[in-house]
């Protein structure tokens, strides 16, 4: 498991299926196994062995947000943008203040494709403000920061433009 869990680290995610099919094998009631199992084999686009892992970590533990979380992002691989949202979603309420969750959620909603209202980027604005409120602060928080202030630019009502002068 900590060899998978190493080379999963170290962007050798390959390697780390292996491993953690492996060490899944001889612990087959291992949440954490299955996930990042399922987060390997994700990374190596081998989606249905992913969705068959994430989903026994699940079936393991229905609050397993780690797990959730990584089955939205095969939801937005697979270009299941609502499966996703929702998956999201849920991963965010199984462990509130969920940073990667809540992330995802607030990515997801600024791309549009999830929510379909006539301006989804209240929405989004309000899940990138929440994922910002977190203690302490998530390593992507300053990036993040940007698109908030970039988000509240593009929605802060302008004022009318000044009538034009005209010559006496």
């Amino acid at each position: 498991f900590n060899l998978g869990c190493l080379l999963l680290e170290n962007r050798n995610p390959a390697a780390a299926a292996v491993e953690l099919a492996s060490y899944t094998v001889h612990a087959p009631a291992s949440v954490e196994g299955w996930t990042k199992r399922g987060a390997a084999e994700l990374r190596t686009r081998q989606f249905e062995a992913a969705d068959q892992s994430l989903r026994r970590a699940l079936a393991l533990n229905p609050r397993a947000a780690e797990a959730a979380n990584a089955l939205g992002v095969l939801y937005v691989q697979r270009n299941r943008p609502h499966e996703a949202y929702q998956t999201f979603a849920a991963a965010a309420q199984m462990q509130p203040g969920y940073a990667p969750a809540l992330l995802n959620q607030a990515v997801i909603t600024h791309t549009g494709f999830a929510v379909r209202p006539v301006d989804y980027r209240p929405a989004a604005l309000q899940k990138y403000k929440e994922f910002l409120a977190l203690q302490p602060r998530p390593s992507q928080w300053a990036a993040v920061a940007g698109i908030v202030q970039q988000l509240e630019f593009d929605l802060a009502p302008q004022a009318p433009a000044p009538p034009p002068v005209t010559a006496v």
